[in-house]
């Protein structure tokens, strides 16, 4: 008869720590090790890129400052401008050589042989502190930039203020994950454990020549899947459709950036021969029209001119750094609708007719409007180009003015066929539904209603579409006066 374990004085297997606690501890020793791996790693990353972020973003605001307000490049206006940054400011030549500086004269020549040095380090040491650089153009002045150099412990500081809220969030996350993970832990080996159990009896009674069947008191089975493990798996799809989202977004934005850079200079390149050819073709066309004679192709010129000249005003629009941020920094002026309607009739007509589409003014153009400079103009004149490439010859542009206090209101109105509802947000930049086009008309035109107080919105009609500009209407004169004017 084989020997029974422990009935006839047989040693037992000396039994050490159990399956569910090591299992236990290897998930939260790792949950613990990978949050914190995973804590280090989101620090470190997020404090450099706020670094980096906030280094560019003041030299870009900087440089925007100086463009809105057309300010001379001199030691004054940099010694003011490391006072509002918190750094040293310099204003250096295209060819490296320095206009003006905060620096003292030691390290103005410190900066000058790094100005020098191909590639130049993003960290210079001067006199004893480490100064982070970043540069920025000036739009104003094409040949000079905009270095602003901002102390390491300032950035130190600034890294630690953005990182610290994160450890308060990583460090509940880990002792979460801990509990959680033990949780799990047990509810996993729980079977091992009810089998464990199980045998341990059977062997008992075996040893004691007792029946043995079923022990009824040992659950049948447990539950198949842990409630534990699928929230820990909803919740990190969660984050990993956060993460992707955010991701995107900076995506999106480094486009943005990219494309806004590109714009400016493109745009400036090309402004002033396009205006060189308009006016020379204008010229031909009115000599010609002097002796009885005509050629199109004149005309042409002058419509793609024009054409191509919106796109620009499109690029300036995405691009302008030095344009006011807001209706109170802008310069408002009284303008008539009138005025407008006849400088886009004359503007836009020849291209109307040339297409066999008919422009349809309609309603009160008397009214007047407070807006800056000719950016209602603009507006108009972008969503009248659009209505006029989805029309066909026969249709109808419909352009009606109506006034309902504090508004006035210009709805544009076609016959195209309506928005695409696949196209999503068509206000949001880079969105067309256009073969070759860019997505930046519209994007623009909202911006500027809502910089001039009002808003543009746009819907699908019955055999169209329909734009609303809503801008504000001129305060009267007499109620602008006061009783002791």
């Amino acid at each position: 008869m084989d020997p029974v374990p422990g009935s006839n004085g047989q040693e037992k297997h000396p039994r050490g720590t159990s399956i569910r606690a090591r299992v236990a501890w290897l998930v939260m020793g790792a949950s613990l090790l990978a949050g914190i791996a995973a804590g280090l790693v989101g620090t470190w990353a997020a404090g450099h890129a706020v670094n980096r972020q906030f280094t560019e973003d003041a030299a870009r605001n900087a440089a925007r400052l100086v463009d809105a307000l057309r300010l001379p490049h001199s030691p004054r206006l940099a010694d003011e401008l490391a006072g509002i940054f918190g750094g040293e400011v310099a204003f250096v030549a295209e060819d490296g050589q320095l206009i003006a500086t905060s620096l003292d004269t030691d390290r103005a020549a410190a900066f000058g042989e790094y100005l020098a040095r191909s590639p130049r380090p993003d960290v210079i040491h001067l006199s004893g502190s480490h100064y982070r650089l970043a540069m920025a153009p000036l739009h104003s002045s094409l040949a000079c930039q905009l270095w602003l150099l901002t102390p390491e412990a300032r950035l130190r500081a600034a890294r630690w203020r953005a990182v610290w809220p994160l450890g308060l969030v990583i460090l509940p996350a880990i002792l979460l994950a801990a509990l959680v993970g033990g949780r799990v832990t047990r509810v996993a080996v729980q079977p091992i454990a009810q089998l464990g159990d199980k045998f341990e009896n059977l062997s008992i009674r075996l040893g004691s020549g007792e029946e043995w069947g079923i022990d009824p008191d040992l659950p049948a089975r447990t539950r198949p899947e842990p409630a534990e493990v699928a929230r820990l798996a909803d919740a990190f799809d969660s984050l990993l459709g956060e993460l992707h989202t955010a991701r995107v977004r900076l995506a999106e934005s480094a486009r943005l950036a990219a494309v806004g850079k590109l714009s400016a200079s493109v745009a400036h390149e090309l402004r002033n021969p396009l205006a060189g050819i308009r006016m020379n073709a204008q010229a031909m066309a009115q000599a010609l029209a002097r002796e009885g004679r005509e050629d199109p192709s004149l005309a042409l010129i002058v419509k793609e001119t024009d054409r191509l000249s919106l796109r620009l005003e499109e690029l300036l629009g995405l691009a302008a750094g030095s344009r006011p941020a807001s209706r109170q920094d802008a310069r408002v002026e009284t303008v008539r609708l009138d005025r407008i309607r006849d400088a886009l009739v004359a503007l836009l007509g020849s291209q109307f007719r040339q297409i066999g589409v008919e422009l349809r003014c309609t309603g009160d153009f008397a009214a007047e409007v407070a807006a800056a400079g000719d950016e209602a103009r603009r507006i108009l004149l972008n969503l009248l180009l659009n209505a006029l490439e989805v029309s066909t010859t026969g249709q109808a542009v419909g352009l009606r003015a109506e006034r309902a206090e504090p508004w006035a209101t210009l709805t544009v109105t076609d016959q195209g066929g309506g928005i695409d509802p696949a196209a999503g947000d068509i206000f949001a930049p880079f969105v067309t539904t256009k073969p070759h086009g860019i997505g930046l008309g519209l994007a623009i035109s909202r911006e500027l209603a809502e910089r001039n107080g009002g808003h543009l919105t746009g819907r699908s009609v019955a055999g169209g579409a329909q734009f609303v500009l809503a801008l504000p209407l001129a305060p009267q004169t007499e109620t602008d006066q006061g009783p002791d004017s």
